[in-house]
Formats: C-alpha cells, sequence, structure tokens
C-alpha cells in the first residue's frame, strides 16, 4: 500500500511539472511576441509615434448607419477596420525646408532713353539672356517722341544684375521702385493644410468605396467633390508662390529723352493788323464815352432836377419859417 501511495504521488507532481512547463512556455512566447511590437521608449512601433493623434478627417464628414467618422481614426461600420494618423504621419513633405525663406520680389523703372522701341528690345533680349522671359511690351507714337513699356521676368538671383543693366541702357532714371514680401508663413500654411486635404480625400475614397446606401454614397461624392476643389485652390496658390518666388517681375516705363533748349519767340511786324487795333481800339473809346453820355442823361438829368425842386422846397420853407419868426418878435 504504501508503495502505491508513492507511485500515485510521483504520477501527480509529474503531471504538475509537466503542467507548469508548458504554462511557463505560453507566458514566454507572449511576452516576446508583445515585446516585438514596442520600441525602446515602450511605446507600440506599428502603431503610435508619438503622444498625441490629430484629427485627419474633417468634423463635417458624413455619419449614418452604414458609415461612422471618429477623432484621430476612422472606421467603417461595413468593414470594421480602422486607420490611425498620427500627428508625424501629418506633417507636410517638405518641413525639413521650413527655415527657408520665400521672398515675392518685384521692381518698377521710369527711364528715359535715346530710342525707346530700340530701348524695350534691348530690355526683352536682356531678360531671356538671363534666363527670363518677356511678358509684355509696347510701344506709342507721339508726334515728336515714342513711349512705351516691358514687363519682363528674371530669375530672383538676377533681380540686382537686371536693374544695372536696365540703369546702363538708359538716359535718365526718374523713378525706380523695388518691393519685396514674406510668404513663408503663408506657404507653409498652405502646404499643412493640403497635406491634411490629401489625406481626408484618401479617407473619403476609401470610405466611398465600401459605402453601400445611396445617401451615403451621395454624402461622400458631394465631400469628395468640394475637398478637391479645395485642393486644386491650394495647388494653383502654392504653384504661384514657386514661381513667384523663383521669377521677379521688372516693368520698365520707357520715353524719349528730349533735351530742353532755350529758345527766343520773335514777334512778327504786322503794320496793317496795328492799324485794325488801334481803330478797334477808337470804336472802343467812342462807344464807352457814348455809353456815359446816356448813363448821364437818363440818369442825371432827373436826379439833378429833383434835387433842385428839393432845394427849392426847403428855401421857401425855410424863409416863410424865419419871416413868421421875425413878425412874433416884433
Amino acid at each position: 500500500m504504501l508503495a502505491f501511495y508513492r507511485r500515485y504521488t510521483r504520477a501527480i507532481l509529474g503531471v504538475g511539472a509537466l503542467v507548469l512547463a508548458l504554462g511557463i512556455g505560453w507566458a514566454w512566447t507572449q511576452v516576446a511576441s508583445t515585446a516585438s511590437y514596442y520600441d525602446g521608449e515602450n511605446y507600440p512601433v506599428e502603431t503610435f509615434h508619438s503622444a498625441s493623434t490629430v484629427m485627419t478627417v474633417p468634423s463635417s464628414a458624413p455619419m449614418s448607419d452604414g458609415v461612422l467618422l471618429q477623432t484621430g481614426y476612422t472606421t467603417s461600420a461595413l468593414g470594421g477596420e480602422a486607420e490611425l494618423r498620427t500627428e508625424e504621419q501629418a506633417q507636410p513633405a517638405d518641413q525639413s525646408d521650413a527655415s527657408e525663406r520665400i521672398i515675392l520680389r518685384d521692381a518698377t523703372l521710369t527711364i528715359q532713353v535715346e530710342d525707346s522701341a530700340e530701348a524695350i528690345a534691348v530690355i526683352g533680349s536682356m531678360a531671356e539672356e538671363l534666363g527670363g522671359w518677356v511678358v509684355s511690351a509696347n510701344t506709342n507714337h507721339a508726334s515728336t517722341y515714342q513711349y512705351g513699356s516691358v514687363i519682363v521676368r528674371v530669375p530672383a538671383q538676377t533681380l540686382n544684375t537686371a536693374l544695372e543693366r536696365i540703369r546702363g541702357a538708359s538716359v535718365n532714371v526718374t523713378q525706380e521702385i523695388i518691393n519685396g514680401r514674406d510668404v513663408t508663413e503663408e506657404y507653409i500654411d498652405l502646404a499643412s493644410r493640403l497635406e491634411n486635404l490629401q489625406v481626408a480625400e484618401e479617407q473619403y475614397q476609401a470610405i466611398l468605396a465600401t459605402a453601400y446606401k445611396v445617401e451615403d454614397v451621395l454624402a461622400v461624392q458631394a465631400e469628395l467633390t468640394r475637398v478637391r476643389g479645395d485642393i486644386e485652390a491650394l495647388q494653383g496658390r502654392l504653384r504661384y508662390f514657386d514661381e513667384a518666388s523663383r521669377y521677379s517681375s521688372v516693368t520698365v516705363n520707357v520715353t524719349d529723352y528730349v533735351p530742353t533748349v532755350g529758345t527766343v519767340n520773335v514777334s512778327r511786324w504786322n503794320p496793317l493788323e496795328t492799324l485794325e487795333n488801334a481803330f478797334g481800339n477808337l470804336i472802343a473809346f467812342g462807344q464807352g464815352t457814348v455809353d456815359i453820355l446816356i448813363q448821364v442823361a437818363v440818369i442825371g438829368i432827373p436826379t439833378l432836377l429833383i434835387v433842385l425842386i428839393l432845394a427849392r422846397v426847403g428855401w421857401v420853407v425855410g424863409r416863410w419859417g424865419w419871416r413868421l419868426l421875425w413878425a412874433k418878435r416884433a
């Protein structure tokens, strides 16, 4: 009996040791499998690259029974797949070039030259020689001189060279204006918005591929159309900044140089004209005299008569009063 209990105890201990060994092996496999998903900072390598996530889908995305969008990731009620966009993934591709300044420079000059048409042709050839091109040019002809204007674009790094050559080809520079505008901050903002919109477009396309309700399809297509329009607008603005920063615009107003020479005006003597002027002055004097006499006759004579009558009345009244006064005294 004692031998039986010993064999039974040994069998139980053997089975327990086997179970314990299997448990340790399974736990070690799980630990090794989990460790492969973590980096040195104890964050899941395949899931997180930063401590915070960003919203990559606009909040105006359609929400229905078939489609559901959540902050930071997208899920589809149809397929159950989820995609997590991190802050690092949402950064623009050219973030490393953010330290470079984007400056838009242009210049406007007003010059005087010997020949306007020739000067405009020379400025156009100079722009092409520097690697630019002529945007527009025009020449106008006045009675005694020519004038016109030309607009060229030259590489930004050659702007100073172009201005020096234009000054050298002119007789006189009457005006020169150079403008510069820093658009670096606006460019970076536009690039970030473009990146986010492109990510949203991809996610809308993925949702559209799995949507099965008509209202969901129409809603997602409407959002795709809006996002595509915003993307094209931002791309056009960025292309403008790229070209404007690489090439500067130079506007040159050109006119012929006309030297001023002092002249003495000698009037031509004409006795007949002098005689006519004298007769004219005489007639004007006679007309003035007659006008004065008419004024005196019409206004002066009646006025004189009235004055005389009043004086006579006053003299009669005064004389009568004086006599009456002396009579009383006597």
